[in-house]
């Protein structure tokens, strides 16, 4: 069944995104809500916002749900790094994976995996909307504005994953024989920040302005940087958006700075036919030769 189980009380949309057949709206924190919504379903991949899931309730409750209507795969909402990182934003996610492993001894209850691909490279077409289904939002490296932040000399290694990978990823591994293996990436371009800076001048014909901060300064809890970009994100309420953005950002570029942000490649060969888009390519396609 290809469908869409809505975790907020929000109105049915009038029109859903190709190959969404089907849209359920759920209590997450009642089990009996579940039956007919997870009848006849293999795979379920969750996208909880972790950071408005408090004490990862709902996430668990649909872990159960699933083993109760006898789902054969799980994917937790993983999305970005791995697990244990140390960004409040992410670490909550450590208790889900804990939860699934306690679920699954000493017998496997429901096989689970992760596609964690670093951060998407198509936030770097800020302001342009280079995709469909992810919200492109300003980040640490723009392009249209020609300013980034540094972590002092930003080569410190990172990965970057175009969105359309990791799906491809996705929708061949539903078919993979044998048992999911565990705790598994998705890995785009292994470079580092410093290297989009100068990839991102090259396309844009002049110098970036670019600011400095230093790790000893995040670590401290102190974003020193004049520019903040804006995180404009519909989970974010208006009002908040100022305050998020400058936390957000801090930790970021705080996990960047500590290597957080390089996820592994094993999902890259367990799909023969993947071949990862190449990220120049793409950043040229946006920008090259755009006044």
């Amino acid at each position: 069944m290809e469908g869409l189980i809505q975790a907020r009380p929000e109105p049915r949309p009038e029109s859903l995104a190709p190959g969404i057949a089907e849209h359920i709206q759920v209590d997450y924190l009642d089990l009996n809500c579940w039956g007919a919504a997870l009848n006849g379903v293999d795979v379920v991949l969750s996208f909880i916002p972790p950071f408005l899931d408090q004490q990862n309730l709902a996430q668990k409750s649909l872990i159960d749900a699933c083993i109760k209507a006898g789902v054969c795969r799980f994917v937790p909402s993983e999305w970005a790094v791995p697990s244990d990182a140390s960004n409040p934003f992410f670490k909550a996610r450590s208790e889900v994976r804990k939860y699934l492993e306690s679920v699954n001894s000493p017998n496997l209850q429901l096989e689970y995996t992760v596609f964690q691909p670093g951060l998407f490279l198509d936030y770097f077409t800020y302001s342009m909307q280079s995709t469909k289904h992810l919200k492109i939002t300003q980040h640490y490296n723009d392009f249209d504005l020609r300013q980034a932040i540094l972590v002092d000399d930003g080569e410190q290694p990172v990965t970057f994953t175009l969105i359309d990978d990791p799906a491809q990823v996705v929708a061949e591994a539903i078919d993979y024989e044998g048992v999911w293996p565990t705790g598994r990436g998705v890995a785009g371009w292994q470079t580092t920040s410093a290297e989009v800076v100068r990839i991102g001048e090259r396309l844009r014909g002049g110098k970036f302005t670019v600011h400095r901060v230093h790790q000893v300064d995040l670590d401290a809890g102190n974003f020193t940087s004049p520019w903040c970009p804006h995180f404009a994100h519909p989970s974010n309420p208006e009002d908040q958006i100022p305050v998020l953005s400058r936390k957000i950002n801090l930790e970021a570029l705080k996990d960047l700075a500590g290597g957080e942000w390089v996820v592994t490649e094993e999902w890259n060969s367990l799909v023969l036919a993947f071949s990862c888009t190449d990220p120049v390519e793409f950043l040229a396609k946006w920008w090259e030769g755009r006044s």
